[in-house]
């Protein structure tokens, strides 16, 4: 990378996957495939728009995940029929 831009935009990437920064590296020592059982729920009142997790397993809401689908909702939305 030797853009200012290119260096935001790695910046922000790890920040977004809660990698403090700077950062000299990371190792992935494994990697296993897992399913967790969600339900999205969208939620509208007039113009505003927010999605929501319930987790499958329990029918509890799960904030962090609620948080994370309305802040990446432009990327979700299309793909929920």
């Amino acid at each position: 990378m030797t853009t200012d831009v290119a260096k935001a935009r790695h910046v922000a990437a790890l920040t977004g996957m809660g990698i403090p920064v700077p950062c000299r590296g990371i190792t992935v020592e494994q990697v296993n495939l897992v399913y967790f059982p969600t339900w999205i729920g969208v939620l509208r009142l007039r113009d505003a728009e927010r999605l929501i997790g319930v987790s499958g397993r329990t029918g509890n809401p799960v904030q962090v995940i609620s948080a994370a689908l309305t802040a990446k909702i432009s990327h979700v939305r299309p793909h929920l029929t």
